[in-house]
């Protein structure tokens, strides 16, 4: 490529890139054509006033829409649950009761119920502790809980 500083924008260059331009060419090949660089053309179609919005573009791409990988709910085991004997208080919790607290925190009692392998709730707390809000709910959604409530598929 020659240096930009040395070239010499004559009638036949300035004919070339507005052909060029015109025919769609990104500024990458218009100064491949003129043996410039591409700020060169850039800043030499600016000066000259050519609009590069007005070109033959190739329409744009539309976005790539990759669905989103949601995390799973932990596995709910179908064994039979021990009966809790009520709410468990702190310092009486085991490794398998559920960690929900029911009431206000400062009583320190806990669901105690059995909890669900992989989560620190029983199978009734993972489901209200991992629920989508309404506000996320797409359509579909919508209309599979409308489904259920009427009772059909």
């Amino acid at each position: 490529m020659r240096d930009s500083t040395s070239f010499d924008w004559n009638a036949d260059a300035l004919a070339t890139l507005k052909e060029l331009l015109a025919a769609g060419r990104s500024s990458r090949e218009i100064a491949q054509a003129l043996g410039v660089t591409r700020n060169a053309v850039i800043g030499k179609s600016r000066r000259i006033g050519l609009n590069w919005a007005a070109r033959q573009a190739k329409p744009p791409k539309p976005p790539l829409r990759r669905p989103r990988k949601r995390k799973p709910l932990p596995f709910i085991a179908r064994r039979k649950p021990r009966a809790p004997s009520g709410p468990v208080h702190f310092r009486d919790l085991e490794a398998h009761h559920c960690r929900w607290i029911p009431g206000e925190p400062s009583t320190q009692l806990y669901c105690g119920a059995d909890c669900v392998q992989g989560s620190s709730y029983c199978g009734m707390h993972t489901r209200a502790a991992y629920a989508r809000p309404l506000s996320k709910w797409t359509e579909s959604d919508r209309e599979r809980t409308i489904a259920r409530t009427r009772g059909t598929p």
